[in-house]
């Protein structure tokens, strides 16, 4: 029995936030945040929708009227009910299928090479003078189009939980906060390095190492396989990130005999990393900008360093994760409580 707006309305005129209307086997899994009002001041502005399991919008007037009626409030979470939840077997055979399906499109990029159609298709833009940097950024474009894909896979079998492309990865707003919290989080190891370090070529290869590379991996293995993967298929958010941690940094060691057994440390290093990445964009309000932005201003730093200097290295390194590792867990001693808002599941 879907809740009454206007035993909603009544209810909040009467001084009590809550209709008492609850239908047998339908009661929520999760109660939704709203804004930054008690969830009691605020009125339920939805119904729940046979099989959706979300609480939608029932109209501009009748949303309005409601609002008029009580303090005004944003819906941050749209709970699942119990009831309409899918059963924990199709979750995990949805989630399985998607990790199927991410890894082999990370062993077709680390594998491209071999393949006689598309060394083909390199041959054809080199003799047609396509220049190196466009011909070279064909894993950020091939990152793009695959997460695209698997977006619009994962939707199909989210119930309604979408909020849209942009929305599901965390780049849909925010843009202003999420690019000040994460120059600040990127601030030590660059400027240590700075310091510490010579002069560095801003040529192509280090304008993808700071720009687009950081941009389409925090989109692909943050944005893609830990925020929108949670959101959309109901997955937990630890497992979630450790898989595309682990991910995240095979794709950063050599997948031959000697590029594992001297590169796994390094691929330790980055699978935390990517761990960590993921846990800022959730705790700063599902916002992959934080990342994005300290992402490239950590790659920027790293050539500063030179292989001769890696104490510097270590020491920048570590204090730009441990000043964003405090600013996360306590952004008041640093007047970064503003940044915190909340923009989803």
């Amino acid at each position: 029995m879907a809740l009454s707006v206007e035993n909603e309305d009544r209810a909040l005129r009467s001084g009590n936030g809550s209709s008492g209307v609850r239908s047998p086997g339908n009661e929520t899994a999760e109660e939704p945040t709203l804004g930054d009002a008690h969830p009691r001041a605020c009125p339920v502005l939805a119904a729940e929708e046979q099989g959706a399991g979300l609480l939608r919008g029932r109209g501009q007037a009748q949303r309005k009227a409601l609002q008029d009626s009580g303090p005004a409030c944003r819906i941050r979470r749209l709970p699942m009910t119990t009831a309409n939840a899918p059963p924990p077997g199709k979750t995990r055979l949805f989630a399985a299928s998607i990790w199927l399906a991410v890894i082999g499109a990370l062993v077709f990029l680390r594998y491209r090479g071999h393949i006689g159609l598309f060394r083909s298709f390199h041959e054809w833009l080199v003799e047609s003078g396509v220049p190196a940097w466009a011909r070279n950024s064909d894993t950020d474009v091939l990152l793009v189009v695959f997460g695209v894909g698997l977006w619009a896979w994962m939707r199909r079998g989210s119930g309604g939980r979408s909020a849209g492309l942009l929305g599901d990865l965390g780049i849909g707003g925010g843009v202003a906060r999420g690019c000040i919290v994460g120059l600040v989080i990127g601030l030590p190891m660059l400027l240590l390095g700075a310091v510490t370090g010579g002069a560095i070529a801003f040529e192509w290869p280090m304008v993808r190492i700071v720009a687009t590379g950081p941009f389409t991996e925090e989109w692909f293995f943050r944005g893609m396989l830990v925020l929108a993967f949670v959101r959309l298929a109901g997955v937990s958010f630890w497992p979630t990130a450790i898989v595309s941690g682990v991910l995240f940094g095979a794709v950063h060691v050599q997948w031959t005999g000697d590029g594992l057994a001297q590169g796994w440390p390094h691929g330790l290093l980055t699978t935390a990393g990517g761990i960590w990445y993921a846990w800022l964009a959730r705790e700063w309000g599902r916002n992959l900008w934080v990342v994005i932005v300290a992402h490239a201003l950590m790659n920027m730093a790293s050539p500063w360093y030179g292989p001769g200097n890696a104490t510097w290295h270590a020491i920048g390194q570590g204090a730009t994760i441990a000043l964003g590792t405090i600013m996360t867990i306590r952004p008041a001693w640093l007047g970064m409580s503003w940044a915190r808002r909340a923009q989803g599941p």
